[in-house]
C-alpha cells in the first residue's frame, strides 16, 4: 500500500506546494539542528481535521521532530515503479495536508502513477490512525486480501 507515490527521482519536498516548502524551510532553519516539528494549527487543520480538539491536543503531544533529509533527498524510484506485485491505494477523504483535486492532490495525481492498482476508500484525516485506529485496520486488511 502507498499513501505517497512520488516520481523517480523527485523528493518529498517536490511534492509540496510551494508555500508548504517554504514553512518547512522556515522551521528547520529555525530549529539549528536540521529537525522540524510542524506548528499545532497545521496539525489540528491539515493533519487531523476529523478529531476533536483532545485528542488533536493529546496526539500532537505525542510527535517527536522529524529529521529534514529526509524530505529532500530525492530517491530513485524506478525498480519500485517496475516491480511486478500487486498495488494498492488507501485514499483518505478528508485528508488536507495537499489541497484536494487533481494538481496537487494525492488522488488521482499520486495514486495515478503505480499503473493498475486496487483502489481503497475510507473517511478519515492524514492521520486517521489517531482518529480511526479500527476503521484504517480494516481498510488495510482489504487494500492487501490477496
Amino acid at each position: 500500500m502507498e499513501q505517497n507515490c512520488l516520481n523517480d527521482g523527485e523528493s518529498l519536498r517536490n511534492s509540496l506546494l510551494p508555500h508548504l516548502q517554504t514553512l518547512l524551510d522556515e522551521l528547520v532553519r529555525e530549529s539549528n539542528d536540521q529537525m522540524m516539528v510542524i506548528p499545532f494549527e497545521m496539525w489540528r487543520e491539515a493533519f487531523l481535521n476529523d478529531a476533536d480538539l483532545d485528542l488533536a491536543r493529546s496526539s500532537y503531544a505525542q510527535l517527536s521532530p522529524q529529521a529534514y533529509q529526509p524530505w529532500i533527498d530525492k530517491l530513485d524510484l524506478r525498480q519500485f515503479y517496475s516491480l511486478p506485485i500487486p498495488k494498492s491505494y488507501l485514499y483518505c477523504t478528508e485528508d488536507n495536508v495537499l489541497p484536494q483535486g487533481e494538481q496537487w492532490g494525492w488522488h488521482p495525481r499520486m495514486s495515478s502513477r503505480l499503473g493498475l492498482f486496487r483502489f481503497v476508500q475510507m473517511s478519515g484525516s492524514h492521520e486517521v490512525m489517531f482518529s480511526n485506529p479500527v476503521g484504517l485496520a480494516e481498510k488495510m486488511i482489504a487494500a492487501g486480501r490477496d
